[in-house]
């Protein structure tokens, strides 16, 4: 699962459906790599196009300047964003005003028309979410403020005293910026719109035991530990003293402020049902979230159809590989071995750590084989924080910083060990680090003839689609060396195919929570902790689940068309060329672009 790198369709309503703020540039901050307005509109040739794209571009980075700083640009170094309902209408305006300019333009050279459709589609699919209302009810473990700003200081690191300026800053910021999300919350709930019992309670659960820690032990105190050795002693202590007192007397106040107002206000309001079919505008803003993941207005019901298809298809093949390893005759049985057998399992998180890092090691070594272009950032593997592990997925990834600052980062949870298998860590890693997403979007980011949100953003069904044919490609990349591995693999691709029925199930027939897990539980091997998170998951993030079946069997249907066409004329690196050097497009676009490469292949054979 990618972490942090906004769905193109949710880049241009904004990452974190934060308006514009008005606050100037920080001074003498180190963390300045490079400008906004250089690569707005990179290798675009139109100057019609060009103004659009880059005036769009800078003011969504203003509208989410700790995404800029995760990208690299420094220009809001010291701020968060405004997340008040007149800024989110501000930047909806904008919106508004850039895809009617943008669906005005003709007369443009192919390579600036596939810009413009590009982002005239992801415009037109992310105007229609707007009809969700996200930002008056959406919340969860995996996201409110004290998770989401926990990850500040990873995002921003303190090289001299202006970033420490700009940091503290941004912490100034934090408590205005928890007020309003209460008040949109608190608008949210007038009207009926409030996340399910459960979902409130292991967000308070996580909230309670971060605000448990002395103030000292606060992730936020983190960046006064990693103060630069050349400041004296006297600097250190000075800085260490204000970050302290930022820290408790306005964030950690505002965070109990919040906690409280979902205890004691927002947790009666709500009730057991769950996700979108709960909510009165569920049927509209699901079917725009279908959209949005999966590039077409398809039906509920024929993914949900989808999904049961698939998962029939892959128990027949994990039960023909489960009688070979296991000697049993019935899938449940395999199922029972895979979630039972102690030596499937890790001990501790320094094994965890150990097998992902040389997995990804290997994987790594076997790239040129198969891809004509390599990434340039290299990625690394890191333990997913202690106080989120608990709440959240097996995995997840985020994206090199531009300009190769950062390299990506391959998070792995550790949290209880014995509950995470060994047999799907290759598939996991695959599809997280190199060839899944590391590959895919730092090879994106190396596009410098590609604007700004062609190689920084992507649509999901491209980038989860592309993790998940990953996964399938480890198998011909040597990368699954036992039947365990091969079984952690289809296991994999069955977890993905059980989404597109628990998703639907959950937003469009109305399944209760203990539906979700129960249908989990019986088709497939997934450990209860892994498939409470999940579940959790899709009630939130709803819509999402969809994109990576969607996209993975897109991605095939494509290579065999391609490998029928051209017989020994196709080249699978130059196949993986053709897929990756447009960004993460869309699917309906992807088509196009592989027809055109199998028709000049084809033509260029027949000269």
């Amino acid at each position: 699962m990618l972490r942090y790198l906004c769905a193109f369709v949710t880049i241009v309503v904004s990452c974190s459906n934060q308006g514009s703020s008005n606050v100037p540039t920080t001074p003498n901050a180190s963390v300045v790599h490079s400008k906004i307005k250089s690569d707005g509109s990179q290798g675009v040739t139109d100057p019609r196009l060009k103004k659009i794209l880059s005036h769009h571009w800078s003011q969504t980075m203003k509208a989410n300047p700790i995404w800029a700083s995760m990208l690299g640009y420094s220009d809001y170094a010291s701020e968060i964003g405004d997340n008040s309902l007149e800024s989110i209408a501000a930047f909806q305006k904008l919106q508004d005003e850039s895809l009617f300019s943008a669906k005005a333009l003709t007369d443009l050279s192919p390579d600036d028309e596939l810009t413009r459709e590009l982002f005239v589609f992801g415009l037109q699919a992310s105007i229609a979410t707007r009809k969700c209302k996200r930002e008056l009810w959406g919340l969860s473990a995996r996201n409110n403020p004290v998770g989401n700003f926990n990850y500040l200081p990873k995002v921003h690191e303190i090289k001299v005293e202006g970033d420490a300026e700009a940091l503290l800053s941004r912490y100034e910021k934090i408590s205005g910026y928890v007020e309003v999300e209460i008040n949109n919350l608190r608008q949210g709930a007038s009207a009926g719109l409030v996340v399910d019992q459960e979902t409130l309670q292991r967000t308070i659960e996580l909230i309670d035991k971060e605000l448990a820690k002395p103030t000292e032990k606060q992730v936020l105190m983190e960046p006064t530990a990693g103060f630069p050795t050349a400041w004296d002693e006297e600097t250190k202590n000075a800085w260490n003293q204000r970050f302290l007192k930022t820290v408790t007397e306005s964030i950690l106040p505002s965070f109990h402020r919040y906690n409280s107002f979902l205890k004691n206000e927002l947790l009666v309001k709500a009730k057991g049902k769950v996700g979108l079919a709960a909510l009165p505008l569920g049927p509209s803003c699901y079917r725009a979230k279908i959209l949005q993941y999966t590039d077409k207005p398809q039906t509920a019901a024929s993914l949900h159809l989808l999904g049961l298809s698939e998962i029939k298809r892959i128990h027949e093949q994990m039960l023909t590989l489960g009688k070979k390893r296991f000697g049993v005759n019935a899938l449940e049985k395999v199922f029972h071995s895979l979630k039972n057998d102690p030596s499937l399992y890790y001990e501790s998180a320094e094994e965890i750590m150990a097998d992902a890092t040389n997995i990804v090691e290997e994987a790594t070594s076997k790239l040129p084989a198969f891809f004509s272009e390599l990434p340039k950032a290299p990625v690394i593997v890191v333990p997913i924080p202690d106080y989120e592990a608990p709440f959240t997925t097996i995995a997840y990834y985020r994206q090199p910083e531009k300009g190769g600052a950062k390299p990506g980062q391959y998070y792995v949870n550790t949290y209880k060990p014995k509950t995470r298998p060994k047999y799907q860590m290759r598939a996991l890693s695959v599809h997280e680090a190199v060839p899944g997403h590391h590959l895919q979007i730092a090879i994106a980011q190396q596009q410098k003839a590609l604007p700004a949100f062609r190689r920084f953003g992507g649509y999901t069904s491209f980038v989860e689609g592309w993790g998940l044919y990953s996964e399938r490609l480890g198998e011909e990349m040597g990368l699954y060396e036992t039947d365990d591995d091969k079984l952690g693999m289809l296991s994999f691709e069955l977890w993905r195919a059980i989404r597109l029925v628990v998703d639907t199930g959950i937003h469009d027939k109305g399944w209760s929570r203990k539906q979700a897990e129960e249908f989990m539980k019986k088709n497939s091997s997934l450990t209860d902790i892994n498939i409470r998170n999940e579940v959790d998951r899709y009630i939130n993030t709803p819509g999402q689940a969809l994109a990576y079946k969607v996209g993975q069997l897109e991605l095939l249907r494509l290579r065999k068309k391609a490998e029928s066409h051209l017989g020994k004329r196709f080249s699978l690196p130059q196949f993986h060329t053709q897929i990756l050097k447009h960004g993460a497009v869309n699917l309906i676009v992807l088509e196009r672009l592989v027809d055109e490469w199998i028709q000049a292949k084809t033509s260029a054979g027949s000269a």
